[in-house]
């Protein structure tokens, strides 16, 4: 774990350098050791094993976000799979870094569907709700607080996802997956307010730009 961590230091030091093939090397050394360990068949609930996941996890967001930055878009979006796959090494991980995970679904999503590339923005956006637990699910606790962030930001990917499918020309998923973002978002919020939007976009088919989640 300790050397991971230095592996780690290292990677984000050659990002702060702009040395991204630099700091990819330095992520990669971090994952084949986290894919070493899962190969063995170790207790993943073991605190040692849990940091190292941290750190992968880690790594893999910032390996993503740097092989989108360089146009790799295939081998960005496998690190985001690995990310949320390791994330499901505990819960008080997945409680920790999902939003992050998230944030960066969401922000690559918008970046595909403004230029153009609507079918690579639903694998990710559907990455990310498939990394979002269900409502009750076993040993859940969460806060009537955290539940409705949690449905604020499935929502809000399911907006994005309406619209890319609008964009794909498929109107009766965009519709069907507005009205499902609609009926979860919190009641009276922005996010009532976007949904209800972009349902209305929909059904009257007029164009949107690619930016108007940024008002949620």
């Amino acid at each position: 774990v300790l050397l991971a961590s230095q592996w780690a230091l290292a990677g984000r030091a050659w990002i702060l350098a702009k040395k991204d093939e630099q700091a990819l090397q330095c992520f990669h050394v971090i994952m084949e050791s986290w894919q070493a360990v899962c190969s063995s068949g170790v207790d993943k609930k073991e605190a040692n094993v849990v940091r190292l996941a941290e750190v992968a996890a880690q790594a893999l967001t910032c390996a993503s976000r740097l092989h989108f930055r360089l146009g790799a878009y295939d081998l960005s979006f496998d690190a985001l799979s690995r990310a949320r796959d390791t994330l499901e090494a505990s819960a008080e991980l997945q409680c920790a870094m999902l939003d992050d995970l998230l944030s960066l679904c969401y922000e690559q999503a918008l970046a595909h569907r403004s230029a153009g590339k609507a079918q690579s923005a639903v694998e990710i956006l559907t990455l990310a709700l498939a990394a979002i637990p269900s409502a009750g699910g076993p040993g859940e606790t969460h806060s009537g607080n955290v539940a409705l962030a949690a449905a604020a930001t499935r929502a809000r990917l399911m907006r994005q996802l309406a619209l890319c499918y609008l964009q794909l020309r498929n109107e009766a998923l965009a519709t069907a997956h507005a009205r499902e973002a609609l009926a979860i978002s919190p009641p009276s919020s922005c996010h009532q307010a976007s949904s209800l939007q972009v349902l209305l976009h929909i059904l009257c088919e007029h164009t949107m730009p690619a930016d108007i989640e940024l008002m949620s």
